[in-house]
């Protein structure tokens, strides 16, 4: 039985995804999910510059899209690191879009 629970950490990413929840006013106010992938995803080399690819298509999302990202610290810390062209990690990454997805949560209750 203890086989069937083995764990696979998974590698080294190949593409960076940026996962984003949002309010879709256009069906209901219902909650959306929106992935922004990087273009590169043929290797596992250059993540940081994969963030940037994924973390510029979720910028013009915002910009266009959701005037309630404000709203959370989580997006703005994503919006601090495009203004300063900062990768803080894929844990990180992960972490603030977490963190946002909670916050949004949070301020509809």
């Amino acid at each position: 039985m203890g086989d069937y629970f083995k764990s696979d950490p998974g590698g080294p990413a190949y593409a960076v995804a940026i996962h984003y929840t949002y309010v879709n006013s256009e069906d209901n106010d219902n909650l959306w999910m929106k992935h922004f992938v990087s273009d590169e995803q043929d290797s596992p080399k250059n993540p940081a510059g994969k963030f940037m690819q994924a973390l510029n298509k979720c910028i013009a999302f915002l910009s266009q899209n959701d005037p309630k990202c404000n709203i959370c610290n989580g997006c703005k810390e994503l919006i601090s690191c495009h203004n300063r062209q900062h990768f803080p990690g894929l844990g990180t990454v992960k972490k603030l879009s977490l963190k946002h997805h909670i916050e949004l949560i949070m301020s509809l209750i």
